[in-house]
């Protein structure tokens, strides 16, 4: 979450088509929070460590984008 850097979650689907894009949601939207315990599939996971680094860096471009959205 990047709630001290720019008070947003990054909202990230697990779902690879394009249609779900990643994006910020701002804190003042959020109404409630769900965590999920399991997740059954076919699919062998992929490397954690990569993921999450990945999703760190998607995570950091997302925010990158929002800020030079705002600033024109």
């Amino acid at each position: 979450n990047y709630l001290d850097k720019g008070g947003v979650i990054i909202c990230k689907s697990d779902n690879k088509d394009p249609q779900y894009p990643t994006f910020p949601l701002p804190v003042e939207n959020i109404k409630e929070v769900w965590k999920f315990k399991i997740k059954l599939t076919r699919q062998a996971p992929e490397p954690s460590g990569l993921y999450e680094r990945i999703n760190a860096l998607e995570g950091d471009m997302v925010l990158l984008k929002e800020q030079l959205r705002k600033t024109g």
